[in-house]
């Protein structure tokens, strides 16, 4: 499986640079999974909360993982 990545929502915007970056995974479909999700919510923007009192931030993805899962 390829996983590659575009800058903005066009394919190809300048064709001397068509994409940011690609990972090719060679491995069984099970082994795989695990691989490209965390590759994948990696990759996605987030935000941040630190509440008033914690030491911790915590991290939320702007795609729930649910949704990144089950694709």
């Amino acid at each position: 499986m390829d996983y590659i990545v575009v800058d903005g929502a066009n394919w190809v915007g300048d064709p001397s640079t068509r994409y940011h970056y690609a990972v090719e995974y060679r491995e069984g479909l099970v082994t795989m999974m695990s691989r490209l999700h965390a590759q994948i919510m990696g990759d996605i923007p987030g935000k941040f909360a630190l509440t008033s009192g914690e030491l911790e931030r915590k991290d939320t993805p702007v795609i729930p993982r649910d949704v990144i899962r089950r694709l």
